[in-house]
């Protein structure tokens, strides 16, 4: 691994790689390295520190529902990846770390790409395929699986994908996306199971904001 310092990233919730390394997105990918530089205090993840000395360490005979992501599946592609796979190692004996798929709205998060589809500031798309689940879905997906008692992990999404160049296909397709997953699609088999059932599709919010594909 890098010898520089490392720094907490960004948001504060990713591997600690160094100032030289996260400029030039030069990445160390060896996650076996990184767990045995952490365990020798090597190098800093507040996230980890956050999670394991506070809620999982302080609850250990609670039930705990962490929000995690689905870029954990592939964590060597960026830091916030890793540091979602990260967290799923640690130890509890009653966590269930809840993979979310992408979430959209009608008030989506500032500067992502529903919100600058909405507004008309999107530049250009990608050729990537993802797995849209409305933010109502997703609530009621949280609140169903409060009143249950598994654990271990579990894909909150829909199932069906959606190619980002097609919701506008009169943009620009971005091809060198360093670090972006080619493809997320949930395996809803477990959340099937326990009825979950998602009211709002992507390709029918689109239509409602009038995109000429879905109309």
């Amino acid at each position: 691994m890098c010898e520089n310092d490392f720094v907490i990233g960004e948001t504060g919730n990713e591997l600690g790689f160094c100032c030289s390394c996260t400029s030039n997105k030069n990445f160390p990918y060896d996650l076996n390295k990184y767990y045995e530089d952490y365990d020798n205090g090597k190098v800093i993840f507040k996230g980890f520190e956050t999670m394991d000395r506070g809620i999982l360490e302080h609850y250990k005979n609670v039930r705990v529902l962490v929000a995690g992501s689905s870029s954990q599946y592939e964590p060597h592609l960026n830091p916030y990846a890793a540091s979602k796979n990260v967290i799923e190692n640690i130890p509890h004996p009653n966590v269930l770390f809840m993979r979310f798929h992408t979430v959209y709205s009608e008030s989506p998060r500032a500067k992502m790409f529903f919100d600058k589809l909405l507004n008309g500031t999107l530049e250009y798309t990608t050729n990537h395929q993802r797995d849209f689940i409305h933010l109502e879905d997703l609530t009621d997906g949280i609140m169903l699986l409060m009143d249950k008692d598994l654990t271990g992990n579990i894909d909150i999404g829909t199932g069906y994908c959606v190619r980002i160049q097609d919701i506008r296909p009169d943009l620009p397709v971005k091809l060198n996306t360093v670090g972006e997953r080619t493809k997320t699609q949930a395996n809803t088999h477990l959340m099937d199971k326990l009825g979950f059932r998602p009211k709002y599709t992507v390709d029918g919010f689109l239509k409602e904001q009038g995109f000429k594909k879905w109309e």
